[in-house]
């Protein structure tokens, strides 16, 4: 009997004895691991520390924090929120963007790809109500999201009895050049949209944006902003290499994910695991993207990239080229809204690197003036803008609606500019707002009377 009840004993305790070696074991392991994780991070690794270390892997291998590289650089981040548009280039793509568009746009927004502000895409002829799209780049989008309401409210102003609401329809889009405003107008007008007042504000992207990224790459200037990038889709060879690193990402980013589940996120082995995978990832990914570039930028741009071939013996060429463009567009936006009962007119945006356009104090000059060599849009400014002026008063002669805002704040010293580019806070956006909504008034013989609604055939055909 003795013998018999001692052997339970001696299972228990061997049993007992097991568990605590591997519980040891397993402190051990534990232990080694996090020493290894701390000296590889020259610090004392905590479990906070690593689950903050797989949220930014996660963060970090999504295309919009990593563009893929193309022939030689990086896109540019508004490129992974856009979506190739097979007649106008680009728009905005429907699925990144339709937090920011539900907030700021109609029940269209999301099918078309515009930043609408009002009530939607599509309107019918009413005689008590005005339809004013605005298109341009992006001080005209900003002008439409930020201001919207003002130029609605300066229009409704002026405008005479009988217009009961301004609608208004934000056609601007982040880097639209000519002529991308004029396929859109022609694009939408094919749909059966209706417009009473199409407004266009721009030239400053006419004629920095083609001599900062399309003419350095080799790329026709009339082509859309960053097409080398878009147009690389079309690539079978750069496919299969972004298909490629886009596949990495995605395993880096699950390894991630899956080392946070809540078995292994207190686990210092398990994070050790994980952090030797994702190092051999992370090598990897950084080795294919330079591969790539390395590929790109060694590959001959295809057609489909580069577009027809300009050679321009000197700056000046160029620019005459790009105001050409500009004025020509601007010309048949003017004959095909006038075709369809649409007032055209159309606005210089200002610009701080015009010289003599606004006074500036040392701060805002700061914040605003940029002087570098590598990306010089002063350059281009000074050297274009004369010429858009110049060929602004052609447009004038020719029956165009014609304004130039490029002295509106020449009088003006509080700071109005917010960035280095060209984009304005709300005061030099309210100041470009009443300026539109005079001119509208001033084609529409609003100005000086109260003519009411049967006095605009212009504005509204038949009424």
């Amino acid at each position: 009997m003795r013998e018999s009840s001692s052997k339970p004993t001696t299972r228990t305790t061997k049993a007992l004895m097991t568990a605590l070696v591997g519980v040891l074991v397993l402190a051990a392991v534990e232990l080694i691991s996090w020493i290894a994780l701390s000296l590889d991070s020259d610090r004392f690794v905590s479990y906070e520390d690593l689950s903050q270390q797989r949220m930014r892997v996660k963060a970090s291998s999504s295309i919009d924090e990593q563009p893929i590289q193309a022939r030689g650089d990086s896109a540019p981040k508004f490129v992974a929120r856009e979506v190739i548009h097979p007649y106008l280039g680009s728009v905005l793509n429907r699925s990144t963007d339709s937090v920011l568009r539900f907030e700021a746009g109609g029940p269209d927004a999301l099918d078309f790809g515009f930043p609408l502000v009002d009530y939607g895409l599509f309107h019918e002829p009413s005689n008590e109500q005005l339809v004013v799209a605005i298109t341009g780049g992006s001080v005209a989008r900003n002008l439409a999201w930020n201001s919207g309401d003002i130029l609605k409210e300066a229009i409704s102003a002026l405008s005479p009895e009988g217009i009961e609401r301004v609608v208004l329809v934000n056609l601007a889009i982040q880097g639209y050049k000519q002529p991308q405003q004029l396929l859109t107008l022609s694009y939408l007008l094919g749909l059966g949209a209706h417009f009473d007042v199409l407004v266009n504000l721009d030239g400053f992207n006419e004629v920095v944006l083609p001599a900062i990224e399309n003419k350095p790459h080799g790329m026709f200037s009339a082509f859309p902003r960053a097409w080398r990038f878009r147009a690389a889709d079309f690539n079978p060879e750069m496919r299969r290499r972004i298909g490629e690193l886009t596949y990495l990402r995605g395993r880096r980013t699950s390894w991630a994910g899956f080392f946070s589940h809540p078995a292994f996120r207190f686990s210092m082995s398990a994070a050790l695991v994980w952090r030797i995978l994702d190092a051999q990832l992370e090598t990897t990914i950084g080795n294919r993207g330079s591969d790539l570039s390395d590929w790109a930028a060694g590959s001959a741009a295809d057609f489909v990239t580069t577009g027809p071939t300009r050679e321009y013996p000197s700056d000046a060429a160029l620019y005459s080229d790009l105001v050409s463009i500009w004025e020509n567009c601007s010309l048949q936006l003017n004959r095909l809204a006038t075709a369809n009962d649409i007032k055209y007119l159309h606005f210089l945006q200002p610009n701080q690197y015009l010289p003599g356009s606004k006074p500036m104090g040392p701060e805002e000059r700061r914040q605003v003036i940029m002087r570098d060599e590598r990306k010089p849009i002063y350059v281009h400014v000074e050297k274009g803008y004369p010429m858009l002026i110049t060929a602004g008063s052609r447009l004038r002669t020719d029956g165009v609606a014609f304004y130039d805002l490029t002295q509106l704040f020449s009088e003006v010293v509080d700071p109005l500019y917010i960035d280095v580019c060209c984009h304005l806070n709300q005061a030099g956006e309210r100041l470009i707002a009443e300026a539109i909504a005079d001119a509208i008034a001033q084609e529409a013989g609003w100005a000086g009377g109260s003519p009411d609604v049967a006095a605009l055939p212009r504005l509204h055909a038949g009424s």
